[in-house]
């Protein structure tokens, strides 16, 4: 994977774990979602309702085993320092296809208040978060319900990262090497998305180094703004 290609991964990697208000933020999103791939099983379990935990509401949760350790995270959408905030987001096309990022963070109350991005200044930031993050995003034809891509090509229609400490920095983020994610259901209603699925990696820095295994992933989202509704 190129370096270029890998930059402008992790751009899309922060802005959809970091992106507050701004249409920029879902143009950006948009215009990037071109980059790795899916698969497919249908659930029958209902989504989870998002409910609110201290100020943060949580829209659903992400569960996997990495490195032989099981682990969960949240997306959850709050008010952070540059405004209205959500760590999952969507945005059409005049197509119709759409593009959907799916942000967890390992806390079901993280400190969102403290969260900065400047999108088009390319400047992040976490702020008072230091667990670990995990990032899906993918692009769906218009009209699709489920989805299966194959995780082989740094910019297909879906991909995943990993960071296990937050951090806008290249180095720290795993995005690199084959894997599979499988949206299963994806609905639209009253401007929110919902979405449920599947997915495993085996990922590398850019930089190399031991691979993370990501196995037995699975998500439930609901509540899902649109990225250029969010601050309105």
């Amino acid at each position: 994977m190129r370096d270029t290609a890998a930059r402008r991964l992790l751009t899309i990697v922060t802005a959809s774990l970091l992106c507050a208000t701004s249409a920029a933020c879902g143009s950006d999103a948009a215009k990037s979602a071109d980059q790795a791939p899916v698969s497919a099983r249908a659930q029958t379990e209902a989504a989870p309702s998002s409910r609110r935990s201290g100020d943060v509401k949580v829209l659903g949760k992400i569960t996997a085993t990495v490195d032989g350790k099981t682990r969960t995270w949240f997306a959850v959408a709050g008010q952070a320092k540059t405004g209205r905030y959500a760590s999952a987001g969507w945005s059409g096309r005049d197509d119709g296809t759409r593009t959907v990022s799916i942000g967890g963070l390992d806390s079901e109350n993280p400190p969102v208040a403290t969260f900065e991005n400047d999108v088009q200044a390319g400047q992040v930031s976490f702020g008072d978060y230091h667990g670990s993050t995990i990032m899906l995003l993918f692009t769906a034809p218009a009209g699709s319900e489920t989805l299966k891509v194959d995780l082989e090509r740094p910019e297909g229609p879906a991909s995943l990262a990993y960071m296990p400490v937050a951090t806008p920095d290249l180095a720290g983020v795993y995005m690199v090497g084959p894997g599979s994610l499988e949206i299963t259901r994806l609905s639209f209603d009253g401007g929110m998305a919902r979405v449920e699925g599947r997915f495993e990696g085996t990922l590398r820095t850019t930089s190399g180094g031991a691979p993370v295994s990501i196995q037995n992933g699975r998500f439930e989202i609901s509540s899902i703004p649109a990225l250029d509704e969010l601050g309105q």
